[in-house]
């Protein structure tokens, strides 16, 4: 069965290949259909893999008739194809969809549920105790296992270990260390402007929400858990991680033009940068010469470092027709051999299992061994499990904004934004069917 593209989330019509059995008896083939984002079949060797992994299935599996399906606008797009396939019955049995989202999808989620537990599929699969706890952990939702992850990759910083070479100063192994380590890389020119920045993140709202969670974290508190209907970030720690986070972005960035200027970096011109995940710039740093090292967030103090990962999973959704048969596509791909040549591909995503995270030709890619070495315990989630994560963490996140730029008392804005929160939270609850 060929590949199709969708070129707009559609819904699909599913249809059935007949087949003639040996004693020339018409048998209806099982028909699973497998959605992914159209940003994964764009070059010529994505598309002989995936052309490769349907035929492959199909003749070790001829019951079963493998359909692939690449929706346009990416994730987004994904993800409201998704939607609408579920809640009208003409979905797929499977999507790739991020693990950070896992609590949208869960049976408790406001949305009424459209993903299936696979903790019985799991518990007979040959691969499970393969998978880093951390993985089978991010996709757990009050107890139950809700996506395979079949490939991953870190949000952490990087290091431009020239300039702290030639500045003389130690890497920083605490938050203290890491904003005087800033304030020191920082250069300014005689007319004010910066000529090195100490440090670069983003400074969006929502990701002001995951960075004082993640920080929050590493001080033993958590802002929200995935079956909260309130969340609690005016505390102790709350004032301690939001301090950090104002003082190392003024530290960093004394202009406060916050993001990662990727010119900057490959000049030479930025000391330390956080890195959200797969980013297409970062693979361009070898072209500019630059000494970069991958780091893991420091902590309050030495020992306390986290990384933080996000993951590509694979989720069974209600709209399967065949639940069995949909394991066994997902199980296909997941499988290491399978994985092993995808990520040969697709090189700015890392391996989910043990077997690869020694593979020769795996390790000889791009950044994998720094990579790689980076995921050691402790490791969190990118972002809160929650099912409201997108509702809560904007309107929330603005308001942590406006005290990293000094519009708002540290104080004050966590309290206001622990208030608009909950109430984004009672909002929507209110609503749940």
């Amino acid at each position: 069965m060929a590949t199709r593209y969708l070129s707009k989330p559609v819904v699909m019509v599913i249809v059935l290949s007949i087949v003639l059995s040996v004693n020339g008896v018409a048998a209806a083939k099982t028909t699973i259909n497998m959605w992914f984002p159209s940003s994964f079949y764009v070059t010529d060797a994505e598309q002989q893999f995936f052309a490769q992994f349907e035929k492959n299935f199909e003749e070790e599996n001829p019951d079963i008739d493998l359909e692939l399906r690449f929706v346009a606008g990416g994730t987004t797009g994904l993800n409201e194809a998704v939607a609408i396939g579920v809640a009208t019955g003409t979905g797929p049995d499977i999507a790739y969809l991020s693990t950070n989202v896992v609590g949208r999808f869960t049976h408790s989620g406001v949305y009424g549920g459209m993903a299936v537990p696979l903790d019985s599929y799991y518990a007979e699969w040959d691969h499970t105790a393969e998978l880093l706890p951390a993985l089978l952990e991010g996709v757990e939702i009050e107890g139950k296992k809700y996506a395979l992850p079949y490939m991953m990759w870190p949000i952490n910083d990087i290091y431009n270990l020239t300039l702290f070479q030639q500045s003389g100063i130690d890497l920083p192994t605490s938050w203290s260390e890491q904003v005087a380590a800033a304030s020191k890389l920082t250069q300014i020119n005689p007319d004010g402007t910066v000529k090195t920045y100490g440090y670069q993140s983003a400074g969006s709202a929502f990701y002001m929400f995951y960075i004082l969670g993640r920080t929050m974290e590493q001080l033993n508190s958590i802002i929200i858990k995935p079956g909260d209907s309130t969340g609690t970030l005016n505390n102790q720690a709350g004032n301690q991680a939001l301090t950090f986070i104002r003082d190392l972005y003024h530290a960093g960035m004394p202009d406060k033009r916050f993001g990662v200027r990727w010119p900057e970096v490959y000049a030479d011109r930025v000391a330390m940068a956080s890195v959200q995940g797969v980013t297409r710039q970062l693979y361009d740093i070898p072209n500019y010469g630059l000494d970069i090292s991958f780091r893991r967030f420091v902590g309050p103090e030495g020992g306390t470092d986290i990384i933080e990962h996000c993951a590509g999973g694979l989720y069974m959704l209600y709209s399967a027709k065949d639940k069995d048969a949909a394991w066994k596509v997902m199980a296909a791909f997941a499988d290491p051999v399978n994985m092993r040549d995808y990520l040969m591909i697709m090189p700015a995503y890392q391996p989910v299992m043990a077997s690869l995270f020694t593979n020769r030709d795996i390790l000889s890619r791009l950044y994998s061994r720094e990579q790689i070495a980076l995921f050691t315990p402790p490791i969190t989630t990118y972002g809160p499990k929650h099912p409201l994560l997108s509702e809560i963490s904007t309107p929330t996140g603005t308001i942590i904004l406006s005290a990293v730029q000094d519009q708002m008392a540290i104080s004050g804005a966590l309290e206001e934004a622990e208030r608009i929160m909950n109430l984004t939270l009672a909002d929507y609850l209110s609503r749940k069917p």
